[in-house]
């Protein structure tokens, strides 16, 4: 529940911050949340640090769902919007297979915080593999 009224609170303002300061810009900033959240579960005893957590969890999906997918229907052209983003979306679910294959096998093989720290490094490289894509703002 934290996590969803996190999500549905900041995907709105996720996505007017990217017309202000740029969608790579943005999506960065989700990116690195998600780094952090992903660090502070891997350490996290307390009940009231993980809601905090969660929220954290919250905007960073409200960062990535909004902002990626703005960028997906920015580079497609116009008549063929729907095909392209349900390629997207088709795309997006298949990736997340193997990663949660991979995550889960971390966390049954070496623990939550190789699991966590997994997330946490992967959300990184997403970051710097951001600034090598180029994209019109």
């Amino acid at each position: 529940m934290v996590f969803n009224i996190s999500y549905a609170f900041f995907a709105m303002p996720f996505g007017k911050l990217a017309d202000r300061i740029g969608r790579i810009k943005s999506l960065s900033i989700a990116f690195a949340f998600f780094s952090a959240a992903f660090i502070g579960f891997s350490l996290v005893k307390e009940i009231w640090l993980a809601v905090v957590l969660l929220i954290l969890y919250g905007i960073a999906t409200a960062g990535t769902d909004t902002i990626q997918r703005i960028i997906a229907s920015e580079i497609v052209p116009k008549e063929k919007m729907t095909g392209s983003l349900g390629t997207y979306q088709g795309i997006t679910g298949i990736i997340l297979l193997p990663a949660s294959v991979i995550a889960g096998s971390l966390w049954s093989f070496f623990g939550t915080k190789a699991a966590f720290g997994f997330s946490a490094i992967t959300s990184i490289l997403a970051i710097a593999l951001l600034y090598k894509v180029k994209q019109k703002e």
